[in-house]
């Protein structure tokens, strides 16, 4: 289960700032199936550890860019598999 309580801003010069999200609508719990590969993958490799553990971390630490609820952000042609 992931859990959606806050949102995270980034500054510039590396600075989190976390938030309450805009409605109260918007905190909700997401159930992701155990033992999918691709998942336990990605939680293992790119994610951080915890209960508020950020799910999208970057190679250095930081919020990936793009990521948004949106749509927006930056956007890259898929890979093949």
């Amino acid at each position: 289960m992931i859990r959606v309580r806050r949102s995270v801003a980034e500054l510039t010069g590396g600075q989190r700032v976390y938030n309450a999200l805009k409605s109260e609508a918007g905190k909700r719990t997401v159930a992701i199936p155990a033992g999918l590969p691709v998942i336990d993958s990605h939680m293992k490799i790119c994610a951080e550890t915890g209960a508020a553990g950020r799910v999208f971390v970057g190679a250095k630490g930081a919020t990936r860019a793009g990521i948004t609820s949106t749509g927006g952000g930056t956007r890259h042609a898929a890979r093949p598999a």
